[in-house]
């Protein structure tokens, strides 16, 4: 079984001036969220790189999402997320903040929601055969833009650039072409040495 967190949706405000947070208050690149019964044991400070389908069966894309502060469902700070246990933690997003969580609904307390947010991190999946070809085919993905990059005579590039040629030659835009990159960098198909990629 995957080891993943089920988020489901935003703390408001009302609920946060109830809690021993702090100044921890929301950020642009931090937020508070309601976190559903948790299926293993995580330590603050776990990072999280992507997210999955709604089965939690499933890579949907790719994230960086840092567990900063946890607060149980009897109002104890803690320095985990038990297993077994409804949490409300504050995550922040490294980089940019997923389209997904700017979708999430406010809620005054745990809730069913049609559509969570399933975190995890790549190293606590356990593939399927299903998986594995999405793996062969990052490696695929990542060789085609080793081949753009010949094509042009450069042997690297910048991120930003490799983004701009990439969503010119596939015909998407920057920010599919972003996603997908940054995918490859994630899952170690393509590497990066002093921000280029080679």
């Amino acid at each position: 079984m995957n080891k993943y967190l089920r988020i489901q949706g935003k703390v408001s405000s009302a609920v946060l001036k109830t809690l021993p947070i702090g100044h921890s208050v929301n950020k642009p690149n931090a937020e508070w969220f309601f976190v559903d019964y948790a299926n293993n044991h995580f330590k603050k400070g776990i990072s999280f790189d992507v997210i999955l389908s709604d089965d939690a069966e499933k890579i949907k894309k790719t994230a960086k999402i840092k567990l900063m502060q946890v607060i149980d469902q009897f109002g104890h700070t803690l320095d985990s997320i038990p297993d077994g246990y409804k949490t409300i933690c504050r995550f922040e997003f490294i980089d940019t903040t997923p389209q997904e969580f700017n979708r999430l609904q406010t809620l005054t307390a745990w809730d069913a929601v049609k559509k969570p947010i399933v975190l995890a991190n790549t190293k606590d999946l356990t593939f399927n055969m299903t998986e594995k070809r999405v793996m062969a085919s990052l490696k695929l993905n990542a060789r085609y833009i080793r081949y753009l990059l010949k094509k042009i005579e450069r042997k690297s590039l910048s991120k930003d650039k490799t983004i701009l040629i990439v969503a010119k030659e596939l015909q998407i835009n920057n920010t599919e072409a972003k996603e997908n990159i940054e995918m490859l960098i994630n899952f170690g198909a393509l590497k990066t040495e002093k921000g280029m990629l080679v």
